[in-house]
C-alpha cells in the first residue's frame, strides 16, 4: 500500500510539473484554422468589399488583447480596385493581423495586393483585416506579377524544415499570375454582400 501512494505521489508530481511548464512556458505556439476558405480567386474576390494594391506606410504596432498579441500597420493605397466606406487612393489604412503562419505580417519596401473587410470587435477601431487571412494577401513583384504570401512563406518553411502544402487560391496562383488577370477577375466578380 506504501509503495501505491509514493507511486502515485510520484506521478501526480511529474504530471503538475508537466503541466505548471506547458502553462508557464513563454515559447507557446499557438494553432488556429482558417475560418474563411476559398477555392480561387473568384470566391476570394466575390467575399472581398475592399481590395487595394498598397505599400506599409508607418511601423507596426503591437497591441495585447486577452494575453494575445496583434499587429496593426498603416497601408498606403497605392490603387484601389474595389472601395467601401469612402476609401481613396493614397489614402491610409489600418490593417489588423495576428502574426501566425495563416497571417503572417505585410512587409516593408514590398508592393502588396490585399483583399479586406472591415474588421469588427474590441482589439481596434477603424481597421481591416485580411478575407482567408493569408488567402487574401498578395505580393506584387518586380517581375509584375502576382504571387500569394504564402509563397515566399513556403520557401522560408521549407528552410526551417516545415511541410506547409500550398491550397486553394495559394495552389492557383502559386507560379504567379499577370496584374491584368487579377484585374480581370476582380471587374467580373463583384463583392457578394453576406445575406
Amino acid at each position: 500500500m506504501k509503495k501505491t501512494i509514493l507511486f502515485v505521489s510520484f506521478l501526480a508530481l511529474i504530471g503538475s510539473g508537466y503541466v505548471g511548464y506547458n502553462y508557464f512556458n513563454d515559447n507557446r505556439v499557438s494553432s488556429a484554422q482558417l475560418v474563411e476558405y476559398y477555392e480561387d480567386l473568384e470566391q476570394l474576390s466575390a467575399s472581398s468589399p475592399l481590395v487595394i494594391s498598397g505599400s506599409v506606410a508607418a511601423d507596426t504596432e503591437e497591441i495585447v488583447y486577452d494575453d494575445l498579441k496583434f499587429y496593426t500597420t498603416k497601408i498606403e493605397i497605392n490603387k484601389l480596385y474595389r472601395g467601401i466606406d469612402g476609401v481613396s487612393e493614397g489614402d491610409s489604412i489600418t490593417l489588423l493581423q495576428s502574426d501566425i503562419l495563416e497571417d503572417p505580417l505585410v512587409e516593408e519596401g514590398k508592393d502588396q495586393i490585399l483583399f479586406l473587410k472591415k474588421y469588427q470587435g474590441p482589439i481596434v477601431e477603424n481597421a481591416y483585416r485580411l478575407v482567408g487571412l493569408k488567402q487574401g494577401h498578395f505580393t506584387l513583384n518586380s517581375d509584375g506579377k502576382v504571387y500569394p504570401v504564402s509563397v515566399n512563406m513556403e520557401k522560408r518553411s521549407k528552410a526551417k524544415n516545415n511541410n506547409h502544402n500550398l491550397v486553394g487560391v495559394e495552389a492557383d496562383t502559386a507560379s504567379g499570375i499577370e496584374l491584368t488577370e487579377l484585374e480581370n477577375i476582380l471587374e467580373k466578380k463583384e463583392y457578394i454582400p453576406p445575406k
